[in-house]
């Protein structure tokens, strides 16, 4: 008999025990997964820097009123812009701005992409549904070598009459007679031929 009470004894002291570590451990628990929470990571916005060869800016989210201009009124059927996401696009994502009529041409940095995209305002309502945060013109200074910019050729460049030899690239969707007529109407004085690049 006294075998069991102190059996019984035990068995109470025990779970008591186990009951007082159970309920020190929550409170430990809630301080944890608070400061976790805390302590978790919101992204900056250096984390939106943009980082091109002409500048590096943090941009404001929504649509610039330049951009916004650009793809409302330009007469071409597409036009090029600079797009940053909040996050970099998953694949579905990806397929339903394809579906969208955007196409992602090249990779800046922190989710910003050169990108080509129907020219309409039904376009920008569509497109910003997409995780887009910031949607920006593509400058002249952002499509000339900083080289170019500060006159510093190679001596291999520069012809015996003082003209110099550039090379002159479009995004991937332009066609090859899209780029020939930007040459006459906006590069009148190079004198390349795209088609042969020379």
């Amino acid at each position: 008999m006294k075998l069991r009470i102190l059996y019984g004894l035990a068995k109470t002291v025990m779970l008591g025990i186990i009951l007082l570590f159970i309920l020190s451990m929550i409170p430990s628990g809630i301080g944890i997964a608070s400061e976790q929470v805390e302590s978790s990571p919101v992204q900056s916005s250096e984390e939106y820097k943009i980082f091109l060869k002409s500048r590096q800016f943090i941009p404001t989210a929504g649509i610039t009123p330049s951009a916004e201009t650009k793809i409302t009124t330009s007469s071409l059927e597409r036009v090029h812009v600079l797009m940053q996401f909040q996050h970099i696009p998953n694949a579905t994502e990806r397929k339903a701005l394809e579906e969208a009529g955007v196409e992602l041409l090249a990779y800046v940095h922190n989710n910003a992409w050169f990108v080509s995209m129907p020219s309409s305002g039904v376009a920008i309502e569509e497109v910003t549904s997409y995780s887009v945060r910031w949607i920006g013109e593509i400058l002249p200074e952002d499509k000339i070598s900083p080289y170019i910019q500060e006159n510093n050729f190679g001596d291999w460049a520069i012809n015996p009459n003082g003209t110099v030899n550039l090379i002159v690239e479009f995004f991937r969707d332009v066609s090859l007679d899209d780029a020939e007529q930007q040459r006459f109407s906006c590069y009148d004085s190079t004198r390349c031929n795209p088609r042969t690049r020379k």
